[in-house]
């Protein structure tokens, strides 16, 4: 394993065309949480308000396609390479978030506070870098249009 990058051990587990592990999380001080997780049958997704009132779990369950055009994007955007932890130590509060992912023999583990793989600079970007937002916009397609 490459110093500073994000753990590609190789799992068994369910077949190739879904994750063995699947966990993001992404929210801040002002806006909430808001959290998608593979149960191993359905992605559940929930969020909580900035005023920490839970809203209502929601279930989706990709088909088989849903899942290779999700496969794809994270190819795309090298979510295997990215790194442990992204961190912009000159913002305190502001967005963090993580994503725990394991499938067909890849994992990863990544993190970050106000700063994203693919940023414009070494701590990343207080804004999302290209990369994040596509990632973004995949998960978002995978959730049935859930927002992140």
């Amino acid at each position: 394993m490459t110093k500073g990058k994000a753990s590609t051990k190789g799992t068994s587990g369910p077949p190739a065309g879904v994750p063995s592990k699947f966990k993001f999380q992404i929210g801040g001080f002002d806006g909430g949480y808001r959290t998608v997780r593979y149960d191993g049958d359905e992605l559940l997704f929930d969020a909580t308000g900035m005023d920490m009132e839970i809203e209502p779990a929601d279930r989706v369950r990709p088909d088989p396609e849903a899942w290779q055009r999700f496969a794809r994007s994270c190819d795309r955007v090298d979510v295997w390479g990215w790194r442990k932890s992204y961190s912009d130590p000159m913002i305190c509060d502001g967005t963090q978030w993580e994503l725990k992912l394991c499938w067909d023999g890849r994992s990863v583990s990544s993190s970050g506070s106000n700063a994203y793989p693919g940023g414009s600079d070494e701590f990343g970007s207080d804004d999302y870098s290209p990369k994040f937002k596509a990632f973004l916009r995949a998960l978002s397609r995978l959730t049935g249009g859930h927002k992140f």
